[in-house]
């Protein structure tokens, strides 16, 4: 459904959807009902649906939230892979670790404000 969305051709869907299964790892659950995911499998879905027609910007809220940490590991290096081969990823997270090792540019937000852009601090006391 996703890829048709996407406006990916009716002959590379079925290819397409077994290389992202695999890449994020769930491709054993290929012909199961969702309903049944653990939710780390349905995170792994997620980020799958999100690299659906490999789009130039991934927005990501968590990817890795949930995840054991073999899986966290595993998932950010397709995010990884995905800005290596030129996409841009906003990613929104709470883990440190996981900014550390996939942002190039960090901003923190307090109660839905910049605080702080790329190590500047802001003044937004307005």
């Amino acid at each position: 459904m996703y890829a048709r969305l996407r406006g990916i051709p009716e002959s590379s869907i079925k290819d397409m959807v077994k290389n992202l299964l695999l890449l994020v790892g769930i491709e054993k659950y290929e012909n199961k009902e969702v309903s049944g995911y653990s939710g780390g499998t349905k995170r792994k879905l997620s980020v799958a649906v999100a690299l659906t027609g490999f789009p130039p910007v991934l927005v990501m809220d968590e990817p890795s939230c949930g995840l054991d940490p073999g899986a966290r590991r595993q998932l950010w290096s397709v995010i990884s892979g995905a800005q290596k081969a030129g996409a841009a990823v906003l990613l929104t997270s709470h883990s440190m670790e996981e900014t550390a090792a996939l942002c190039n540019s960090l901003a923190i937000m307090v109660n839905g404000r910049f605080k702080c852009i790329g190590g500047y601090v802001l003044n937004l006391n307005r």
